[in-house]
């Protein structure tokens, strides 16, 4: 069975040569089509599965279009490739699970994007490239974050979970005409909860309703009739976490379903060209990696690359890589997660900074339509710098 994955890999070169062992895997897809993204990490992670289970010493992935190169790139020059982008998130996880394994990432569109860890120096994470620091001037958080939207009806995908609801009771309490709940099972843990209570007593007319939208059937039915769709949220996900030997293409779907296919299926059925606002919820695995986590991570790097991919067309577009928030969200729900979160610095993101990024996102996508830059993908997380740096080598 190894050698048949090894076989079927779309493009691979095995190389022998004084007693090690090197893989260099190209990526199929270089198109920015979210179809693919999915298949794309399954062939790639059986080829990891293969490659470690062969004591390699060495594995290089290579992908084109898989790094955001920035705002400013002239069209034409860059294709963002969202399976690229899936797939170096895929790695980052698989660098810090496998120390054995020499790992290094290189995307053609950049040479400088690369990053890796080789038999003498090994990083414990890979960074890529990040786009923009903001300064701590601007990181400012107002005591209430004002809304700013376009008055109409605003969609939240996983707004039924105690992250979305956070989100919706925040949204509910502007004037922003109407705002749908969107959740696979149609009901909420606990009507009775404080945040439901202030969102069904909040100014916006809100309701609950069922949708999977990994299913492009139920996606479609949602085409609003009364009112344009103004805005939408995508903060659905799941868990499935498992280290990448241990990972079967089940689970890596299974995440890839509310997030990548989940996308794709509104912007297909809702027909999203014509909104103003799209926020996705990404994580800061896509940035970091994260041990257990090669599918999650791969997932939301694929979200920041599909709002590149929107941006790049003109279309409205951003993503957040979130870290834990406090008291919400599904990382609180494993006590791993927050372990090895707190072990390499990284804190919690309290609501209140939360919501004051989401207004800033928000805003920029209003501005932007009248020519003004627009946020594309951020960082938000509370960091313990001395303990976060001590994690990451090679980083400039």
């Amino acid at each position: 069975n190894t050698a048949r994955h090894l076989a079927n890999a779309s493009v691979l070169s095995v190389a022998l040569a004084q007693w090690s062992i090197s893989v260099e895997y190209l990526t199929p897809s270089c198109t920015s089509s979210s179809v693919a993204a999915a298949s794309d990490c399954s062939r790639l992670l059986e080829v990891i599965q293969c490659s470690a289970s062969l004591k390699m010493t060495n594995f290089r992935l290579q992908t084109q279009g898989g790094v955001h190169l920035g705002y400013n790139t002239p069209a034409g020059r860059h294709m963002h490739s969202i399976g690229g982008s899936a797939s170096q998130g895929m790695l980052r996880s698989t660098a810090s699970e496998c120390p054995m394994m020499g790992v290094d990432a290189l995307d053609c569109s950049c040479e400088s994007a690369r990053w890796g860890s080789t038999k003498d120096r090994r990083p414990k994470m890979g960074i890529g490239q990040v786009q923009r620091l903001l300064p701590s001037a601007s990181a400012v958080v107002p005591q209430k974050p004002e809304v700013r939207v376009h008055p109409g009806l605003h969609m939240l995908s996983g707004g039924m979970g105690s992250l979305g609801l956070l989100v919706a009771g925040w949204l509910a309490n502007a004037d922003i005409g109407a705002l749908w709940l969107l959740g696979r099972s149609g009901r909420m843990a606990d009507m009775q909860s404080e945040m439901v209570v202030q969102l069904w007593q909040g100014r916006t007319c809100a309701s609950a309703r069922r949708c999977d939208s990994s299913c492009s059937e139920e996606a479609a039915s949602l085409v609003p009739e009364a009112q344009p769709l103004q805005g939408f949220v995508h903060a659905g996900g799941v868990l499935q976490d498992a280290i990448v030997t241990n990972m079967t293409v089940s689970r890596c779907r299974a995440v890839f379903a509310p997030k990548v296919a989940g996308l794709h299926n509104m912007d297909t059925g809702l027909q999203m060209a014509a909104v103003r606002s799209v926020v996705m919820f990404s994580s800061i695995a896509s940035l970091l990696g994260g041990v257990g986590q090669a599918n999650y991570a791969a997932a939301n790097a694929a979200l920041d690359a599909a709002a590149a991919v929107q941006q790049a067309q003109g279309l409205a577009g951003c993503s957040v890589q979130w870290g834990t928030w406090a008291g919400s969200g599904m990382a609180l729900r494993d006590a791993g997660t927050m372990r090895r979160a707190e072990r390499v610095g990284i804190g919690v993101v309290m609501p209140d900074v939360g919501l004051a990024v989401m207004a800033e996102f928000m805003r920029s996508a209003v501005e932007g339509a009248s020519g003004v830059e627009v946020l594309q993908v951020g960082v938000a997380s509370a960091f313990v710098w001395p303990t976060f740096l001590t994690q990451v080598s090679d980083a400039g």
